[in-house]
């Protein structure tokens, strides 16, 4: 028998926003090159503007949202670091958090650090900053590589997504905007070889699905093979051309489809940070 009984619960039970930091959270990002993680729905002239003038965008964040950002950041980590998911056949860069110390892009360590001789459990992987100029401007940070059992010699991309589950339940297909991104970071990381110190592969890749929920008899992550699609890619860098073109000519890319359907009065125009010259310009356009 318990001996904390239900008076004792109710008595001491606090609100949880009297324990909790419940506070909304700014998070502010410059606006400057295509990111690959947004690049589906991107607004091309935003960002042209946005970089041209140096501005920012700011996002509020409430706290539930961002606790669901912060969970699947954490699996995300987990993913990287752990041997129970893809195990031996995990490549990337790991540091040393003892001294920071970063590791050539490779195995997961099985020796201490050489500079400090830290046990490998310091070791953590970290993510490669994907920083493209040329042919294209893109940018982004790709969350894992492995090396699969099946394919020796090839390293591949892996993209990470946490889900609601049951929504992961439905999911046949990846999501587009997704396809986007690891189509983006398996062109970009094999054409930047040099940067990276290793030969990405571009014919194939993988978007992994992982659930918050337990179903019973259902396996909670799933991936997908991407193979290269060429009229993706087509649009990819159509996108990634526009940017760069505008930017150099100094001229505006049409306006986002949805902005212009609402005549700009959608949430996503009204909270764009470049809304006032977006329209400026194009008044002085029709104008002319």
């Amino acid at each position: 028998m318990s001996l904390l009984t239900k008076s004792t619960v109710l008595n001491e039970q606090e609100p949880s926003s009297n324990i909790l930091s419940i506070n909304t959270v700014r998070n502010v990002q410059k606006l400057h090159y295509p990111r690959a993680s947004s690049l589906y729905s991107a607004c091309i002239r935003q960002l042209v503007i946005g970089t041209a003038k140096k501005l920012e965008k700011t996002e509020v964040v409430g706290f539930s949202r961002q606790l669901t950002f912060d969970i699947g950041s954490a699996v995300h980590s987990w993913i990287q670091n752990s041997d129970s998911y893809f195990g031996i056949q995990r490549r990337g860069v790991w540091e040393c958090t003892a001294c920071g110390k970063e590791r050539i892009f490779g195995k997961p360590p099985t020796l201490p650090c050489k500079r400090c001789g830290a046990d490998v459990a310091a070791s953590r992987y970290k993510e490669v900053e994907l920083l493209m100029h040329t042919p294209y401007c893109v940018t982004g940070h790709p969350d894992l590589f492995i090396e699969p059992i099946g394919a020796p010699g090839k390293i591949r991309v892996v993209e990470l997504k946490t889900m609601n589950g049951d929504k992961f339940s439905k999911l046949l297909t990846p999501l587009v905007e997704h396809v986007w991104q690891i189509q983006t970071y398996m062109w970009a990381c094999h054409k930047m070889a040099f940067e990276l110190s290793v030969r990405i592969d571009d014919s194939c890749g993988y978007i992994a699905y992982i659930s918050k929920k337990e179903t019973q008899g259902e396996l909670p992550i799933k991936v997908f093979p991407v193979q290269k699609d060429e009229r993706i890619l087509t649009e990819i860098k159509t996108k990634l051309r526009l940017y760069g073109n505008s930017l150099k000519s100094r001229t505006l890319p049409p306006p986002d489809h949805d902005c212009e359907r609402t005549k700009y009065t959608s949430w996503k125009s009204r909270n764009c940070p470049c809304l006032r010259l977006c329209m400026g310009n194009l008044d002085k356009q029709k104008n002319a």
